[in-house]
């Protein structure tokens, strides 16, 4: 007998069955992400890095050294809700 304890976790039927409607809904949610994308990066632009141009932009990350001078104009002027996970860019 073994002395390592392992879990197999497997995509059950349930979970396959959601996910297979959600994925007819796939194309069109990447459409819109990346129409929101586009108006951030004109909105964002000379102000902030952005990240590249192609992708789907689930998260829509951007760099600067003001981050929260920016995080406190996009809460209080746009109501964009912003997430800082990362530590300060430097």
């Amino acid at each position: 007998m073994s002395e390592v304890h392992s879990t197999v976790s497997r995509l059950d039927e349930i979970q396959a069955a959601v996910l297979s409607v959600k994925l007819a809904h796939l194309d069109e949610w990447n459409a819109i992400r990346r129409r929101l994308a586009a108006r951030y990066r004109v909105g964002l632009r000379g102000l902030v890095e952005l990240p590249p141009e192609d992708g789907v932009f689930h998260l829509f990350v951007v760099r600067t050294p003001q981050r929260d001078a920016l995080k406190a104009y996009l809460a209080e002027r746009v109501w964009v809700p912003t997430f800082i996970i990362h530590f300060p860019y430097t």
